[in-house]
């Protein structure tokens, strides 16, 4: 017969616990492997965002009147003094009879004077010169001022941004269209922004005021000189279902 040959009690207990460590082992790699299989949830889908910039309509061209007829100037009639009154000269005396001879049997009688007729007396008084009446040259129309052109801002070059969407105002659902008032230099730069027509949202309200801010904008025109003037930016914030 052979004999069994015992073993030690520390090699028992180290190989029990040798086979406890190898069973947990697998069971931490099976949970492991069923965690990792089990599928995803999908994330919540957002909804999409849109800010829609609204142009403005073009301002309509002023219509052109015509140029009014020239007026001719007429002077006034001049008075013409009246004619002054010949002076009458005072009759001459008649020259004295001499006295008749005495020897003369008869008186002689003297031929009576004949009377001299009395030329008028040339006036003297100049009298003035007929006005010469001339027709007034007719004064030239005064040139109307050039139609002043508004400043734009929607001009593809310019590379303006839409204002972002507040996330606070997304997850109310917040809507609403704002109207700015921009005072534009003539170099094309926002001086002064304020807000003309609420959305009835601070959030987005403040959105588009930082947002306009930081655009550029084409300067109004007064001919050929670019010149100070304002203009309104309409933004309307929406959420697509």
């Amino acid at each position: 017969m052979t004999a069994v040959r015992e073993m030690p009690f520390d090699a028992r207990q180290r190989r029990l616990a040798l086979g406890f460590t190898a069973i947990l082992h697998v069971l931490v790699l099976g949970c492991i492997f069923l965690l990792h299989v089990q599928a995803p949830r999908p994330a919540p889908e957002r909804p999409p965002l849109e800010v829609v910039m609204i142009t403005p309509p073009a301002p309509l061209p002023e219509p052109v009147r015509p140029p009014e007829p020239p007026r001719i100037a007429v002077p006034p009639p001049v008075a013409r003094p009246a004619p002054p009154v010949p002076a009458t000269l005072p009759p001459r005396p008649a020259p004295a009879t001499p006295p008749p001879a005495e020897v003369a049997p008869a008186p002689a009688v003297a031929p009576a004077p004949v009377p001299q007729a009395l030329a008028p007396a040339l006036d003297a008084t100049p009298r003035p010169a007929a006005p010469s009446v001339s027709a007034a040259a007719p004064a030239a129309p005064a040139a109307r001022p050039a139609a002043l052109v508004p400043p734009s801002f929607d001009a593809d070059y310019l590379h303006n941004p839409t204002p972002r969407y507040p996330p606070a105002a997304a997850r109310l659902r917040e809507t609403g269209r704002v109207l700015l008032a921009v005072s534009v230099s003539a170099a094309g730069l926002p001086e002064r922004v304020e807000i003309a027509a609420s959305s009835g949202s601070p959030r987005l309200d403040q959105a588009a005021l930082e947002t306009v801010k930081r655009w550029r904008f084409v300067p109004a025109r007064q001919g050929d000189k670019p010149v100070a003037a304002s203009v309104t930016v309409p933004l309307v914030f929406r959420l697509d279902e």
